[in-house]
């Protein structure tokens, strides 16, 4: 999840995107269903938290899918390039912030009060289709083989895709006490 704070133009990542707990890329860290022993939800990485928004900011809740598609290994950049693994993280994450931010930004209207969180969702699930579109042509065209680990041929990651966005309005509690 991310924010958007419509003042300073800045994007925050308000939950990191490690997965926790997983050693294997088909482990989504957690499950909602009844898929423990027992019939219990696996609850691994469920968390709850806030943070502090201003009237007009933007919240984007993005799946693995948008966000993974984001990654500069994804898109096929060279990621061994000396760095320690902490400075590597930090340059990923700057990276996804600065892709999300400009299809962010792409879909704020120039007016002021016209922002459109419509615009901003189908800005970013438009980016992830049109990156993975030749993955999915090849894989259309030849079913029975897996797709060739090559993101720079095949940029981007196939995956469900799911994004949501919404402005934070004004607050009409008032002061204090509960409402």
């Amino acid at each position: 999840a991310f924010k958007y704070e419509i003042k300073t133009k800045e994007l925050i990542d308000i939950t990191g995107t490690k997965r926790i707990d997983s050693t294997r890329p088909s482990d989504c860290g957690g499950r909602i269903g009844p898929i423990l022993q027992g019939g219990d939800p696996d609850f691994r990485n469920l968390g709850l938290g806030f943070v502090p928004c201003n009237e007009g900011d933007f919240i984007i809740l993005c799946s693995d899918g948008v966000t993974d598609n984001l990654d500069p290994h994804h898109l096929g950049e060279a990621l061994d390039i000396g760095m320690k693994e902490n400075e590597l993280e930090k340059y990923k994450m700057d990276k996804i912030r600065g892709l999300l931010k400009s299809k962010i930004e792409e879909g704020i209207g120039k007016e002021e009060g016209k922002e459109d969180v419509r615009r901003i969702t189908e800005r970013v699930i438009k980016y992830v289709a049109d990156l993975t579109e030749v993955s999915r042509v090849w894989m259309e065209e030849n079913p029975s083989r897996p797709l060739p680990k090559d993101y720079v041929k095949f940029p981007g990651k196939l995956d469900h895709t799911t994004c949501l966005c919404f402005r934070i309005g004004e607050n009409n509690y008032g002061g204090g006490g509960a409402h």
